[in-house]
């Protein structure tokens, strides 16, 4: 099961932090927020641009960070899996993520560039490959599929889903897969009915191919 990485170099700070010392660690810090942890758990994440303790702290020069009462702070557990990671970050704007082991325990974190980049690894998107769309009915045999991509010596690297946005009876696949001859492949799965709507490796040969402007003509005039 793929696992999450985390970093343990991402400054933290303590409940016994002054207020006014804690805000200029984190605009030293680039990130713009940082986890608050007490007794080495998390207990909350100080942001930049928090106006009321930066009164605060303005006011009150020697409160510490253990005075404030912090809402509960976005954090991932240690063995969720990367997609979740992703989930987490689309919602909360931050460019970093607290992760946590059991009781809340802080670990480490993650910043958003790190997650970008373990998704990247996940669906072998840093490999040398091809990306193919199809579009295709919601009830796909998956095992037919495989089967024409086995007859193109086609290896599959990752196969991701999403839904057709004006139809709740197809969907479109992705497919990241190393295979010698795109084109092929492509007139393959086009021939067994499957459409065809984004091959990354689509050169002059396969544009200007009179075969595929007249399969495209022809779906122009069935709309």
């Amino acid at each position: 099961m793929s696992q999450i990485k985390y970093r343990k170099d991402i400054p933290t700070l303590k409940s016994t932090d002054k207020i006014a010392e804690a805000f200029e660690t984190v605009r030293v810090s680039g990130f713009g927020a940082l986890p608050v942890v007490k007794h080495h758990k998390l207990v909350g994440m100080l942001h930049e641009s928090d106006e009321v303790l930066l009164k605060a702290a303005e006011q009150h020069p020697s409160k510490t960070l253990g005075a404030v009462e912090f809402a509960e702070p976005p954090a991932i557990r240690c063995d969720a899996h990367p997609l979740d990671l992703v989930k987490m970050f689309r919602k909360n704007p931050l460019p970093l993520l607290p992760v946590v082991g059991n009781n809340t325990t802080y670990l480490g974190a993650v910043l958003r560039h790190d997650a970008e980049q373990q998704v990247m690894e996940l669906f072998s998107l840093s490999s040398e490959g091809i990306l193919i769309e199809l579009e295709t009915p919601m009830q796909l045999r998956l095992s037919e599929l495989v089967r024409l991509l086995e007859q193109n010596e086609a290896q599959m690297l990752a196969l991701a889903t999403r839904p057709a946005p004006n139809s709740i009876e197809a969907q479109f696949i992705v497919l990241h897969l190393r295979v010698p001859d795109a084109y092929r492949l492509q007139r393959t799965l086009e021939r067994y009915g499957y459409t065809v709507t984004y091959n990354s490796q689509a050169g002059e040969s396969l544009l200007n191919d009179s075969a595929l402007k007249a399969q495209e003509f022809l779906r122009y005039l069935e709309l």
